[in-house]
């Protein structure tokens, strides 16, 4: 496990990255991407994750919180601050084959 990786799980409470949410239904993936706003290093740590994930936790809506409802790819787009490192996250996302809306059949909603 990277560095970063390892400095997520402890800031977030040991997340495992394909089959668990925080109280608010949001996963680690959906943290470090909101992280991205005030953590020059969480678009690393989003990119960690993303590479373990499975398309099914890639797309998983938020739960609950602001923004609620919100995919990855959805929540990465809605804000990319230049030096965020968002916009290479929507393009990783977006080859994961994130959906924007969670709508596919394989995506937990």
């Amino acid at each position: 496990m990277s560095a970063s990786l390892t400095v997520l799980y402890l800031y977030e409470g040991l997340f495992n990255p394909n089959s668990e949410v925080d109280a608010q239904g949001w996963t680690a993936l959906h943290r470090a991407i909101q992280a991205t706003v005030y953590w020059v290093q969480a678009h690393k740590v989003a990119k960690g994750l993303l590479a373990q994930m499975t398309p099914e936790w890639i797309c998983k809506k938020t739960g609950a919180g602001r923004p609620a409802n919100y995919a990855a790819l959805t929540l990465c787009a809605n804000g990319c601050a230049q030096g965020s490192g968002r916009v290479e996250l929507c393009r990783l996302l977006i080859d994961a084959k994130a959906e924007a809306r969670a709508c596919a059949a394989y995506c937990i909603v």
